[in-house]
């Protein structure tokens, strides 16, 4: 993707700015030097990655194969050394879990990412706390191995990035069990949300707040009952980068494993895709890992919100999802990314994320 002049002058640009947001963390005096990213700050990776699942969407609910995304993200945290990746819980939400842990470790395998993996939530929170008659809490949710790995990484280490591409039901199931440990994250970077009245659509359809739908509790808690930073990377944010699915099979047939792997194991979606939605797709969850490696790339400010909840799991209804504008009277308000800075931006940010697959 890198082939024309106009992509290499993009990749100038980006190299540039990776070294001067390295340079920017050591002048803050990060100096942290442990796992992958060197200079950066830790990050922990909350994930339902499920690329190479033929159905299953949705926790295993949907005959449709998950979305391929976050498997690509994860190939854009490990190449870079703005991310300092410590640890990756694997959730439900594209698929099973158990399914889902099995893709991470494999796809880590073939990008050389030695990082630790761990099982997380298998369903969402329950709607209202599950209690029996004595006051015991009975709620299974949050006893995993993922909000383990992120609560021993967030008492021992610095303070630690959170980027949430899939539902956010272990980092509210880490603040629930340990509210003290929020002064211990420096912010939840999430896949999340639409602008009020403007939904995202791709090639006509509505993009469908996926993360906020399979767990609304998870969100309202994090947003409501906690005061932890919050950056909402926007489905209109995500939406206005959008790769050819040709990408897909240009990989397929390459002579590298990497590129090879990313491109054989994307098919199902992409052949279920271009029947379902069009020719074109965003690569939605990296575009939060982009954040922290470009952020001046991206348009952020200010705003409030309002989530409008149905039951968990229910992804389907465009009406369902966490909405933002500057005048919503919320508790709080919350950084919202919504578009890339300029058409060149959204060009440099493919170029890299194709690239860290192997295109």
């Amino acid at each position: 993707m890198m082939g024309t002049a106009g992509g290499t002058q993009r990749a100038m640009i980006t190299t540039v700015r990776v070294a001067m947001a390295a340079a920017a963390l050591s002048a803050c005096g990060t100096d942290d030097t442990s796992g992958g990213g060197g200079m950066a700050a830790p990050v922990l990776l909350s994930t339902d990655v499920a690329m190479g699942l033929t159905s299953g969407r949705g926790n295993g609910v949907s005959a449709a194969p998950p979305d391929v995304d976050d498997a690509w993200a994860f190939a854009l945290a490990v190449d870079h050394p703005a991310v300092d990746l410590r640890g990756v819980a694997v959730t439900m939400g594209n698929g099973p879990v158990v399914p889902e842990t099995q893709i991470a470790r494999q796809t880590a395998d073939v990008i050389g990412a030695t990082v630790s993996i761990a099982q997380g939530a298998a369903t969402w929170l329950s709607v209202e706390p599950l209690v029996d008659y004595t006051g015991t809490n009975l709620d299974p949710t949050c006893d995993n191995d993922g909000v383990a790995l992120m609560t021993e990484q967030l008492q021992t280490a610095d303070r630690t990035t959170i980027v949430a591409i899939g539902p956010l039901t272990d980092i509210a199931c880490v603040l629930l069990r340990n509210p003290s440990l929020v002064d211990r994250i420096d912010r939840v970077v999430s896949l999340i949300g639409n602008l009020d009245g403007n939904p995202a659509t791709v090639n006509g359809s509505v993009a469908g707040d996926f993360n906020y739908a399979m767990d609304p509790r998870a969100v309202d808690h994090l947003l409501n009952a906690t005061d932890v930073e919050f950056v909402a990377i926007t489905m209109n944010l995500a939406a206005s980068a959008l790769m050819p699915l040709s990408t897909i099979y240009a990989l397929a047939e390459s002579d590298d494993s990497r590129a090879r792997y990313f491109g054989e194991a994307s098919i199902p979606y992409a052949d279920y895709y271009a029947q379902a939605v069009g020719p074109e797709k965003p690569i939605w969850d990296a575009v939060a890992v982009w954040h922290l490696i470009d952020p001046a790339s991206q348009v952020c400010e200010s705003m409030g919100y309002r989530g409008d909840s149905g039951a968990p799991g229910v992804y389907s209804n465009a009406d369902t999802g966490l909405w933002f504008a500057p005048n919503i009277d919320s508790p709080r308000q919350v950084t919202v990314c919504t578009a890339f800075a300029s058409t060149d931006e959204a060009a440099a940010f493919l170029d890299a994320a194709i690239a860290a697959v192997g295109g």
